[in-house]
Parts: structure tokens; C-alpha cells; sequence
């Protein structure tokens, strides 16, 4: 697959996203698909004042279109929930502050995630529904940084 045809494919997702999400329209349609070999997976995060959602080709073209739209409704939740905004404190416990933004935006992504991710299933005692905040104040005690 070329870098264009990964830049299609995330194209496509984000513009399946739109008709399925209407609230998210407007988080979609800020997003700057940006292809980097770099990358592992994929990313969301702001340069130039601008959504940039960066990812790695190969990582596109090992995905189905359903795990792509989840990958992608995934980065937009992520901004939804104001995470890429956050800046961590100096004694923030980082492993769990990313469980915690990876099981809360993971929970409200209802198309096939691939394989690996993290959800809300692999950390018995946090509840449904539960913001990003609670669920770090839960998990900075169990998970060592």
C-alpha cells in the first residue's frame, strides 16, 4: 500500500465517522491525516494550532475499514475527553494516566477494535461510566509508574 492510498484509507474512516457520529463531525473534520513512518500506530495531538492525526502506513494497511473507523472514532474521543490537552504533572504516575485515557475512550468506541488494545474488561474494579480523572485517582495506586 502507498503512503497515498494509507492517506485514503483514514480519509474514508474519518468520513464513514462523520455520517455514524454527527457529534463528532466537528472533532473529525478539524483532523489532519499526516503519515509518518515513525509512528507504531496511530496518534492524535495539535500542531500548529491544528488536529493532527498522525500514523503509520503500515499500520493503516494491516487494519480492516471497521478496525480503521474504531481506531480512528478512538483518536477522537481521545480529544473529545480533553486528553490532548492535558499536561502531566511532575509526579504524575504516566502508566496509569494512559490506562486510565485508554479504557475511558476505549469504553465509548462500539466498532472492532483491533487486537491489544486496552479495555475497561482488563482492569477488574473500575466501573462503566467513569471519567478519565476517577479512573487515574483508582489506577495510581495499583499501577506502578
Amino acid at each position: 500500500m502507498t503512503q497515498t492510498e494509507a492517506t485514503g484509507r483514514v480519509t474514508l474512516a474519518i468520513a464513514r465517522l462523520v455520517q455514524a457520529y454527527p457529534l463528532h463531525a466537528g472533532i473529525l473534520a478539524q483532523m489532519r491525516p499526516v503519515e509518518d513512518g515513525s509512528a507504531a500506530t496511530m496518534t492524535i495531538g495539535m500542531a500548529e494550532g491544528r488536529l493532527e492525526l498522525r500514523f503509520s502506513p503500515a499500520f493503516v494497511a494491516d487494519l480492516t475499514i471497521d478496525e480503521l473507523g474504531a481506531v480512528v472514532h478512538h483518536e477522537a474521543n481521545h480529544v473529545l475527553f480533553d486528553h490532548v490537552q492535558h499536561v502531566p504533572g511532575p509526579n504524575e504516575n504516566r502508566s496509569a494516566r494512559t490506562i486510565a485515557e485508554e479504557v475511558t475512550v476505549n469504553e465509548w468506541v462500539p466498532e472492532p477494535l483491533p487486537d491489544g488494545v486496552v479495555r475497561l474488561d482488563d482492569y477488574p474494579g473500575l466501573p462503566d461510566n467513569e471519567d478519565t480523572e476517577t479512573r487515574y485517582g483508582r489506577l495510581k495506586k495499583r499501577i506502578p509508574d
